[in-house]
Formats: structure tokens, C-alpha cells, sequence
């Protein structure tokens, strides 16, 4: 395990990675639902994934 302290700003940076990554991945999701056009969530979510490492 990584015990490296991390600054606000880091933190707040990966917190909004996170973020956006749910919301992308919720509407990729309510949009496979409901057959709106657009990016397949599977993609969505790999692309959020990678957006995370």
C-alpha cells in the first residue's frame, strides 16, 4: 500500500475524476434504457476507468 500524504488539490482532482466519471457513467446507462443514440456504456465506463488510473 501507498502511504504517500496527498495535497488538497490532488485529492479535490481525483474527486472530480470520480465524479464525472459516475455521471458518465449513469447517463451511459439510462441511455443504453431508454435506446437513446450515443456511446455504449461499456465504453463509457472503460474510458472512465481509464480516466481513474
Amino acid at each position: 500500500m501507498n502511504k504517500q500524504k496527498l495535497a488538497g488539490s490532488e485529492i479535490q482532482r481525483r474527486l472530480t475524476q470520480i465524479e464525472l466519471a459516475t455521471v458518465s457513467a449513469l447517463r451511459a446507462l439510462q441511455m443504453d434504457i431508454d435506446r437513446d443514440d450515443g456511446m455504449a456504456s461499456a465504453t463509457v465506463l472503460k474510458k472512465a476507468r481509464a480516466a481513474l488510473r
